[in-house]
């Protein structure tokens, strides 16, 4: 259903429904089933106990004597538009038993192509260490896009994050590269949760609420498009930075005029349009 408002003396239709999407702000707890992770290389096994809570805790085990250590998920609940649902990390409890070797763990996220083997690839511009100490520790690995790294394609950020086909979590050190490095590892995953940390208003998911995101919005690319209450979200914090933003935002001229002429002078006329 859509609804007709007035901003600045131009009517717009506005969606009073959020987009669809494949994807879901979820979490894959490893307790009855693999929840659709596999691996084409290393093999990857379902255990009932143990887990980050210990006893009947189960986990992911992700195992390779020397070769390429990868587990990725290309189902419903993960594959398809991210930047509709605001999905800004992905974390995970990860252990490296004490038999394998330290892993250097990093997301990798595909995105448009005619298949995962053919798509573009952004992967974590950093790697978050795991020690082989048999500790679980949680770990977070940001899909903003200056956390990310595009090592395979062409397409853009946006691209990406509107159509992803596959996420993946892969041992690579060093430079981030396009087929991570073989390595004997034994790991276990648990909780791997897909989040949105992004407070209301930082559609494009940089941290920051600013003149970008209401182009965003302008362009009919926020959660609820070009809806009312999504550009409400957006006046309400901006200026705001989040995460490791190291102060508030200073808002340009052009965002400040935005900002005196549009939320406030919204107005509903007599007749609505369904």
């Amino acid at each position: 259903m859509q609804r007709s408002y007035s901003i600045w003396g131009f009517n717009l239709l506005v969606s009073v429904s959020s987009l669809a999407s494949g994807a879901t702000l979820h979490s894959d707890d490893f307790q009855t089933d693999l929840s659709g992770w596999t691996t084409g290389g290393a093999s990857v096994s379902l255990v009932t106990t143990g887990g980050p809570k210990g006893v009947d805790d189960g986990f992911l085990r992700l195992e390779s004597v020397f070769g390429n250590f990868a587990a990725y998920n290309s189902s419903s609940a993960w594959v398809g538009d991210f930047t509709s649902i605001q999905a800004a990390e992905v974390t995970a409890d990860l252990m490296a038993a004490v038999s394998s070797a330290p892993l250097s763990m990093r997301l990798v996220v595909f995105g448009p192509g005619i298949s995962p083997a053919t798509s573009s690839r952004w992967t974590s511009t950093l790697a978050v260490e795991v020690p082989a100490d048999g500790v679980w520790r949680n770990y977070a690995f940001s899909l903003r896009e200056s956390d990310l790294t595009r090592v395979v394609g062409v397409d853009n950020y946006q691209s990406l994050m509107g159509n992803v086909l596959r996420v993946m979590f892969r041992h690579d050190s060093g430079t981030p590269s396009s087929g991570g490095e073989p390595v004997a590892g034994d790991l276990g995953l648990d909780n791997i949760t897909l989040k949105s940390t992004s407070l209301a208003g930082d559609f494009n998911n940089d941290g920051a609420i600013d003149g970008a995101d209401f182009l965003v919005w302008q362009r009919g690319g926020s959660p609820a498009s070009l809806s009312a209450e999504d550009l409400m979200a957006w006046q309400t914090n901006y200026g705001l930075p989040l995460g490791d933003a190291p102060s508030i935002a200073v808002p340009e001229p052009a965002a400040k005029s935005l900002i005196a002429m549009s939320v406030p002078f919204l107005r509903r006329p007599g007749r609505r349009r369904f």
